[in-house]
């Protein structure tokens, strides 16, 4: 008699210390929502401590391995949605009815929050071309997007990206496309390398309403930009080769000193006095001049040798970008001072020209270049042996790696600008000062300081 009176006390306090359905809902729905809201900082906090502990640091490899897997889905916020509605819809079949409700809602918002982005970007087309074909580095350059909505509702938060590594520097958003229109913006892109831009595919995404999904489209590229490599300025040739005409060679077509007569005409201020002809400007009584034939001045021969660098390495790759903008630099400056220059690379030879086409051929070879080829400093030096034999000067870019495995004669008219290269034992060659014919540089942007004080000095101090 008395177990049972205890018996049904106990039940009795049970029916009194019960919860409510409606409050354990409440309850479910304000925790869902928290984890939701917080399942990033939660698992940021999950990976640092395991990178203190000491046994990730043993097993760093596996752990590491385990971590970024479930970092790449669980960043995701529809993955903790769906397990939100998966868990809500698991308790409501088994414990509370009412959280099929909540699960249903959820699901809702997670179908919605997937596929209205896609049915958005199924409407919207898109086409951009840059205002210029060329640029330099650090240079900017307009381009224009225009965007064309032809469902009957608008488009709401779009985000256009060039995919060239930065994805805050190379995006423009574009909050509002109306319905049944064109839009059409302009944005000042400013590339940061040089190459055939934009280097990647151009598209248009959106994660609206709920920043679930993010859709993505590609936008059609009508005119590419071609960027330049970064130039400086730099000093003349060396001395030897500034005053030598190229094996006797004269230009008729051109008024110069040194040449063969071509004739009188009156003097013009600036004309040296050596040149007046005193017997016919006395039988003419005003001063008249000789005009000579111009010399042709010595080829000069560029050759660049991209094998010892890499773009999988950051080092190499940002030597070997500053060993294309000595390149470059060499090019642009002595082809404005006059000179005929030439260019041997991996993408091909170039003969030796003068001239604003001949700078931008060279050019748009150097802004293409790739680093990392396959053809090796000997088989560009095979190349340059016509010009070598010929006495032309001859001013070959490289690494250190690629210089110490090639086999290579010091002939005295070729010259060598050497980029350093890390892990590189220095103590079998000089560095900061031309050694022989060999241009030894400490850090690839010392190739700034000591090109622009010429050869001579570099030499000598």
């Amino acid at each position: 008699m008395k177990f049972l009176q205890a018996r049904s006390k106990i039940q009795t306090n049970s029916v009194k210390l019960s919860i409510d359905d409606s409050s354990v809902f409440y309850i479910l729905f304000y925790g869902m929502v928290i984890s939701f809201l917080h399942h990033q900082v939660r698992l940021r906090l999950f990976s640092g401590a395991f990178r203190r502990s000491g046994s990730v640091m043993r097993h760093r490899g596996r752990f590491q391995l385990i971590l970024d897997k479930v970092r790449q889905w669980a960043y995701r916020p529809w993955v903790i949605l769906a397990l939100s509605a998966a868990i809500a819809a698991v308790l409501g079949w088994t414990v509370f009815d009412r959280l099929l409700i909540f699960s249903a809602l959820l699901a809702i918002v997670l179908v919605l929050g997937i596929a209205w982005p896609r049915i958005t970007l199924l409407g919207l087309t898109g086409a951009c071309q840059f205002s210029s074909q060329r640029t330099t580095e650090g240079e900017s350059a307009l381009l224009q997007v225009r965007l064309t909505n032809w469902f009957p509702w608008p488009a709401f938060d779009l985000q256009l990206q060039l995919g060239s590594g930065d994805a805050r520097a190379d995006s423009l958003r574009i909050s509002r496309v109306a319905p049944w229109s064109q839009s059409e913006h302009h944005w000042e892109y400013r590339p940061k390398r040089r190459g055939v831009h934009p280097l990647a595919r151009v598209e248009v995404c959106t994660a609206f309403p709920f920043g679930l999904w993010h859709a993505r489209k590609a936008v059609v590229v009508s005119f590419p930009l071609l960027v330049w490599p970064k130039t400086f300025p730099v000093a003349p040739p060396p001395w030897e080769y500034q005053r030598e005409s190229w094996m006797g060679q004269r230009n008729p077509h051109l008024a110069g000193y040194g040449g063969d007569f071509l004739g009188l005409r009156p003097f013009r201020p600036g004309d040296t006095i050596r040149r007046v002809h005193w017997p016919q400007s006395l039988r003419l009584q005003q001063l008249v001049v000789c005009e000579q034939e111009a010399e042709s001045r010595m080829p000069i021969l560029l050759v660049l040798d991209t094998s010892g660098f890499s773009e999988q390495d950051s080092a190499l790759q940002s030597a070997g970008e500053w060993a294309v903008r000595a390149t470059a630099s060499l090019a642009r400056g002595w082809l404005e001072m006059g000179y005929t220059v030439g260019l041997v690379c991996s993408s091909g030879l170039t003969p030796p020209r003068g001239g604003t086409h001949q700078l931008h051929l060279l050019m748009d070879t150097l802004a293409q270049v790739p680093l990392g080829s396959d053809t090796t400093l000997a088989q560009l030096l095979y190349e340059a042996r016509p010009w070598i034999l010929d006495g032309s000067l001859v001013v070959v870019i490289t690494s250190e790696s690629a210089l110490l495995a090639t086999p290579i004669g010091y002939e005295h008219n070729v010259h060598y600008i050497v980029f350093p290269v890390e892990g590189q034992n220095r103590n079998r060659r000089p560095t900061g000062r031309a050694s022989g014919c060999c241009l030894f540089l400490d850090t690839p942007e010392d190739c700034v300081r000591y090109l622009a004080v010429g050869w001579e000095k570099t030499c000598h101090g």
